[in-house]
């Protein structure tokens, strides 16, 4: 969980969004008195056992989530090489912005 700029942003490693271990990460609001949900994130990619979620980072109107067990194709191997997921609130609105991957991913 990271707090930072009145907002929570809390992982949610066993959320399966329609995949076991996919993850999510949900973000709450200060609305004064207290915190609200406002959104849940998913990586536009997510499929099971990506763990998004794993990690957190929250700047301004910026959220990063890794996500270690992400495959990409990229540069390696394609297996659990793991992806950091970029959103920016645009308009109120949390969207993915980016997909970062190393470009000589390994396996974990």
């Amino acid at each position: 969980m990271q707090i930072r700029d009145g907002l929570a942003v809390v992982s949610a490693l066993g959320d399966n969004g329609g995949a076991i271990g996919a993850g999510a990460v949900y973000v709450f609001e200060h609305d004064g008195s207290s915190f609200v949900e406002v959104e849940r994130l998913n990586a536009s990619d997510g499929a099971g056992e990506d763990f998004f979620g794993e990690s957190l980072s929250v700047s301004g109107g910026v959220i990063a989530v890794g996500a270690c067990g992400a495959d990409q194709t990229a540069g390696g191997s394609g297996l659990d090489e793991g992806a950091v997921y970029v959103f920016r609130r645009v308009s109120g609105v949390w969207q993915q912005e980016q997909t970062l991957t190393a470009a000589d991913g390994a396996r974990l």
